[in-house]
């Protein structure tokens, strides 16, 4: 019994040694799922970057097939603009990717994003958001795997 109390202090003072080391935000997790079809395992791992982070998540299933995602969001502190990249793929083997930016604007922002799917297709949306009194219009612009455009606004009003 007491040597697995120490095991059990010993641990925990390593992990907060690593933690300590670590930049904040970075992290590592580690996830082993186990069910009725098999074992499951999920891990992620997170750095902090000089304007923003990474993040690497790879899942394997029970028959071996393995899905990966990257993601790199970084932050421009002059024009408060977002980036984020994701990368991944998929259990069969396909790839995708998904890029957007956000940039604030004195009443709200601007959302632009590209997605390629893993059937090849190119994916645009672009997100216009102003606030004002009491007032809040949302106007959304897609334009589909097949050059299809479409096209929706939404104003929310508030009552006083």
């Amino acid at each position: 019994m007491k040597q697995l109390i120490n095991r059990v202090v010993l641990t925990g003072l390593c992990v907060m040694s690593c933690a300590a080391m670590a930049e904040p935000g970075s992290y590592e997790r580690e996830t082993i799922k186990t069910g009725a079809r098999g074992t499951t395992a999920v891990s992620v791992n997170q750095e902090v970057t000089a304007d923003g982070w990474t993040r690497d998540r790879v899942v394997t299933k029970p028959n071996g097939k393995v899905a990966e995602r990257h993601t790199e969001v970084s932050r421009d502190p002059v024009t408060g603009a977002v980036t984020r990249a994701v990368d991944g793929t998929l259990f069969n083997g396909k790839t995708y990717s998904k890029d957007s930016t956000r940039t604030p604007t004195d009443s709200g922002f601007i959302k632009q994003t590209t997605k390629v799917t893993s059937n090849g297709k190119t994916r645009e949306k672009l997100k216009v958001v102003a606030r004002g009194q009491g007032l809040r219009t949302v106007d959304v612009t897609r334009v589909n795997g097949h050059g299809q455009v479409s096209h929706r606004v939404t104003r929310i009003q508030r009552n006083k």
